[in-house]
């Protein structure tokens, strides 16, 4: 291998084009210290290359070449990167008289090759830096702090990785904080709003860096967003927890051949000038709406006429099948078997978002007419189970407006069974279901349909009402998306007269949040599931019948 041998040249002249394959990129380069001559010169590194422009100083290395072989020694030249002689990351050229294009003050000439930058604004219309470049006063160096590794292009674009330092003592603070000084922080940015000057130093800015993007870990970084956001999401100056930020006047997703996927663990927010959207919430408000419209055009909720309700809309099959679509994509719901009756029971999971009361939009009963007590099976199948777990009822709550349906006494039934099985000591006394006091209301609710049972738990120890939610929750993961719960000892419904868990049976709107939050806690593996028809069984000793008062 021969000796490797480094030397200074000038780079004048370059090939950008690929006529001849075993001379691209190649440059031409006259030495520094030996008159007239001159190399052809090619990067040392193909995989990172920096390309020079005219007049700029190269160091030559002279190594092996790819014609060496069988003991012939054959040598090529390569180039390293520019020479920084001026300091600047736009250039640093060295004027030649082979650059000129019109005759140089001496003292101009003189002083640039003493390696004094020309900050007279010398431009390219005096040296000929190469076609299409062109000339800038305006791009400013990267502001360095200890540890950083730092990219910096020639027209102010820039990569570093670095972190958050306290007191460093440079020209220009982070404009970013973080509360531990070495978490790491990567910034990728795109041309700065204001420029900069020779060889002064800038700092990347969120806000005026043309475009940018952010990898934090631990910073908060003061981005003002372009419109206000949606309530509870923290701004991000006052967010310290990992995010990549991408800021510019124009961002495009596209997918060439599949899905652009956005996934919220908490939601997805959209921000316009005229909404500021949840879309977690938004898509519960739609859900609520295409239920109500079933709910008319299917005859259970009517429009009232002078003559008497009026019939079913001709549209229902319609309206029930978007009604079944829009719900098919509430979060997680296809992480588990499709949903059936609660004689079936079903498991399912998915994800997350808050509570809803029970007051959705159904038809309402009249509850005007003495509901005769000896023909309500269902509540007094019910009412059974209350007896044979040794629990009560609240006078005729479950049936004095009407008998509740066979799925709510399935229901209410295999929670009892549970809640003795699980809480042996816990007493349980129904206070609602198809109840007169529902039927009074000004809104409309499931109990006016038979739909939905209310219970109170004693005693009503956190610790007890926290187990009992657990349960519930996990009737509401094996029952998806037909079981529902409210616990109205943590968030009453507007009417509520007292503290008690409500339970319901149904697709719709009504806990469509605490829905969602369970599925994903059950995606989680954080709970049991228990489907309806496992648990209607009672082990105990069935005890008699109980006539109901009237």
């Amino acid at each position: 291998m021969p000796n490797i041998k480094i030397q200074n040249a000038s780079v004048i002249s370059y090939n950008l084009v690929d006529d001849d394959v075993n001379n691209i990129y190649k440059i031409t380069a006259k030495s520094d210290t030996s008159v007239n001559t001159t190399f052809d010169v090619y990067p040392l590194d193909t995989n990172i290359k920096r390309i020079p422009i005219l007049g700029e100083p190269v160091l030559i290395l002279t190594a092996d070449s790819p014609d060496t072989y069988g003991g012939a020694l054959k040598t090529k030249h390569y180039y390293m990167n520019p020479t920084g002689v001026h300091g600047n990351i736009h250039s640093n050229v060295l004027p030649d008289v082979k650059t000129l294009k019109g005759e140089i003050p001496p003292k101009t000439y003189s002083e640039s090759e003493a390696g004094n930058p020309n900050t007279s604004g010398t431009s390219d219309s005096e040296y000929d830096l190469g076609a299409g470049f062109e000339e800038r006063d305006d791009v400013g160096s990267l502001q360095p702090f200890l540890g950083d590794v730092m990219i910096e292009g020639r027209f102010g674009h820039s990569l570093r990785f670095g972190n958050t330092p306290s007191g460093a003592g440079g020209t220009h603070d982070p404009s970013w904080e973080s509360d531990t000084s070495n978490d790491p922080i990567t910034i990728l940015s795109n041309g700065r709003s204001s420029g900069g000057s020779y060889n002064k130093f800038i700092i990347e800015d969120v806000q005026s860096d043309l475009s940018s993007i952010w990898l934090t870990s631990s910073q908060k970084v003061k981005l003002s967003t372009s419109n206000t956001l949606p309530k509870d999401i923290d701004d991000q100056s006052q967010f310290d927890l990992p995010s990549v930020i991408l800021n510019s006047d124009r961002i495009t997703l596209n997918s060439k051949s599949d899905y652009v996927i956005l996934s919220g663990a908490k939601s997805v927010a959209i921000a316009t000038p005229a909404w500021a959207m949840d879309m977690d919430k938004m898509f519960t408000l739609i859900e609520g709406l295409l239920q109500q419209v079933a709910d008319l055009t299917s005859g259970t909720a009517t429009f009232a006429t002078g003559v008497g309700p009026t019939g079913p809309a001709t549209n229902t099959a319609d309206v029930e099948k978007l009604l079944s679509d829009f719900q098919d994509m509430g979060g997680g719901a296809q992480s588990g078997p499709p949903p059936s009756s609660a004689s079936a029971g079903s498991s399912s999971g998915g994800a997350g978002g808050g509570g809803t009361d029970e007051n959705e939009n159904i038809a309402e009963g009249s509850g005007a007419t003495p509901v005769d007590q000896n023909n309500v099976p269902n509540a007094n199948r019910l009412r059974q189970a209350i007896r044979n777990t040794n629990n009560k009822e609240k006078g005729i709550e479950l049936s004095n407006g009407g008998d509740i349906t066979t799925e709510a006494a399935d229901i209410g039934t295999a929670v009892l069974y549970k809640l003795k099985e699980l809480m042996s000591d816990l007493k349980i006394r129904f206070t609602g279901g198809n109840d007169a006091y529902h039927h009074k209301l000004d809104y409309n609710s499931r109990h006016k349909f038979g739909r939905g049972l209310d219970f109170t738990v004693h005693p009503s120890t956190n610790a007890n009402l926290t187990q009992v939610e657990t349960i519930l929750k996990g009737f509401m993961a094996g029952n998806d998306p037909n079981f529902r719960f409210i616990n109205e000892y943590a968030t009453p419904t507007k009417k509520a007269t007292g503290n008690h868990f409500h339970i319901s049976w149904g697709k719709g709107t009504e806990a469509g949040g605490t829905l969602r939050r369970v599925r994903k806690e059950l995606l989680a593996g954080n709970l049991t599931t228990y489907t309806v028809s496992d648990n209607l069984a009672f082990t105990g000793p069935q005890l008699p019948p109980i006539n109901p008062v009237t």
